[in-house]
């Protein structure tokens, strides 16, 4: 192995052990302050599997500094960070529109099949406005924040390492992985709270892991098409404020909703997650293999001689960004 992959091994070995060691000891300690001084009902007020995997993912970002820099990642565009900021934006956008229209007409489904109804509300318009802005930054921080770590970090580490199939397996298998991590009620202080990091684990755990493995998977085919991050994170924000919104509009109806709407209030644990996830990759897919020989000529023509590679799916080069 040459120093380039041992530095990369090194550098997600630091990342995917350090910060479950040090996010599961420091996470009582976080959780018994919260509950000391945090005000009741506010968003502090939190449940002790939301600290602990909050502690766990804020020690991964704090860990991405020395891990990135092990990894070799130093521009930008090393992290699918491209400087156009105007195809940047328009990316954001059509991502963002694409996950939250997709989620709320899937919502509309359940909706039409009993499986839902319209909530009564006490929040007046302008609570629903506060409301409304206050998902829509939540869900776009989630979507910044885990595209960086789980694909400008972790899928770009891994695709220099093995390449890019089975780095799209690897990296969409550990983001299914860490949203799972639900102690147990009998988790114990300090390490012990390791021993029991995914014991929360709910009866609908193969619907929820499937939907997330077609979600991470098609996130990391995203990235290789656009060659940025901006789309996955439009989309991945679209997709968790749909959600929500959701979430606060529609009560469980009195239909059961049959096989493809099941009790969960989150369609990611039904079985039509997994069928919009699983049709979702698949038109990607289907939008690669049409677009790839148009997309490798333009490319061909705009990069000066010398420096076109034939790997034009390379996202740490920042050559290859392409409007969604």
């Amino acid at each position: 192995m040459g120093m380039r992959k041992t530095n990369l091994a090194g550098s997600l070995i630091l990342l995917l052990a350090g910060a479950p060691l040090v996010g599961a000891w420091a996470a009582p300690h976080v959780y018994a302050f919260l509950q000391r001084w945090a005000p009741e009902g506010t968003v502090w007020d939190a449940d002790f599997d939301r600290v602990v995997s909050r502690c766990i993912m804020g020690f991964a970002l704090l860990l991405l500094v020395p891990c990135t820099r092990m990894a070799g990642f130093r521009r930008p565009a090393d992290f699918g960070l491209a400087a156009n900021r105007e195809r940047a934006r328009r990316n954001v956008a059509t991502g963002a529109a694409a996950g939250a229209v997709s989620m709320m007409a899937l919502y509309g489904l359940g909706l039409a099949a009993g499986a839902f109804v319209i909530a009564s509300s006490a929040l007046s318009p302008a609570g629903w406005v506060v409301h409304a802005a206050e998902i829509a930054a939540g869900a776009m921080l989630v979507g910044i924040l885990e595209e960086f770590l789980f694909r400008g970090y972790l899928y770009g580490a891994l695709r220099s390492m093995v390449g890019m199939r089975a780095a799209v397996i690897s990296a969409a298998l550990i983001f299914a992985a860490v949203h799972f991590i639900r102690p147990g009620e009998d988790a114990s202080g300090g390490w012990g709270v390791l021993s029991t990091l995914f014991g929360g684990v709910e009866d609908t755990f193969a619907a929820e892991f499937t939907t997330l493995l077609l979600m991470g998977a098609l996130l990391s085919l995203l990235y290789e098409l656009t060659g940025s991050l901006y789309a996955g994170i439009g989309l991945h924000a679209g997709w968790v404020c749909a959600m929500r919104v959701s979430k606060t509009l529609l009560d469980h109806g009195s239909g059961d909703g049959g096989f493809w709407f099941g009790p969960s209030e989150w369609l990611s644990k039904d079985a039509a997650g997994v069928a919009a996830a699983a049709l979702f990759l698949a038109a990607l897919l289907g939008f690669r293999l049409w677009a790839a020989a148009p997309l490798r000529q333009r490319v061909r023509a705009r990069v000066p001689a010398g420096i076109y590679s034939e790997d034009l799916s390379d996202p740490g080069t920042g050559e290859g960004e392409n409007d969604l």
